[in-house]
């Protein structure tokens, strides 16, 4: 009996650390969620675990350099809901969606995916008074991303594409700084 009851209490612990899907009450929240995990992205907490339902995967022509940082999209659009092309600027997402972006680096970039490492996932969320822009910083254990409003910084150490050693000081970017790159006519905006 005391054998069925652990089976059962690990059952239930472990669907309870289970993210169930996207979490729409925390996505429009007061308050950024104080880990990447909250919201419902991810289909377990673990760096790179496939999206949840609703959670695509996208992709840019035209992709700005990041430090030789592999960059993953994910866009979120509220069920039931769809974004607008707008053939003059980006597209006009519903309050609610989620553009989400991972900053990874592999330990040799002639194979960038082999062994890659999450550095940083930051979300531009589009909530009711416009969009805003939080940080996320991955832990050493790649279990976890962690709010981080005040940025940091990274040692990274890789190969370099031509195979020479490379250290780079991967600079994550503070919630203010955000709008350096997301400011058009004094509205953030997401540009991809």
């Amino acid at each position: 009996m005391r054998v069925l009851f652990a089976s059962l209490m690990a059952l239930v612990a472990a669907a309870c650390s289970q993210p169930a899907g996207v979490r729409d009450s925390v996505v429009l929240g007061d308050k950024p969620a104080s880990r990447l995990s909250d919201y419902g992205f991810f289909a377990t907490t673990n760096a790179g675990a496939a999206p949840s339902e609703g959670v695509r995967p996208y992709d840019l022509v035209n992709a700005l350099f990041s430090d030789y940082a592999s960059k993953h999209r994910l866009v979120y659009v509220p069920k039931g809901q769809s974004a607008t092309y707008n053939p003059d600027k980006v597209f006009d997402f519903p309050v609610g969606s989620v553009l989400i972006k991972t900053f990874a680096f592999g330990p040799d970039m002639r194979d960038p995916a082999l062994n890659e490492r999450f550095i940083e996932t930051r979300l531009l969320i589009h909530k009711p008074q416009g969009w805003v822009a939080y940080p996320y910083i991955w832990n050493k254990e790649q279990t976890e991303a962690v709010y981080s409003p005040v940025g940091g910084r990274q040692p990274i150490e890789t190969i370099s594409p031509e195979g020479k050693p490379l250290s780079i000081d991967y600079a994550v970017p503070n919630q203010n700084q955000c709008k350096e790159c997301h400011a058009l006519n004094k509205d953030f905006v997401p540009i991809g």
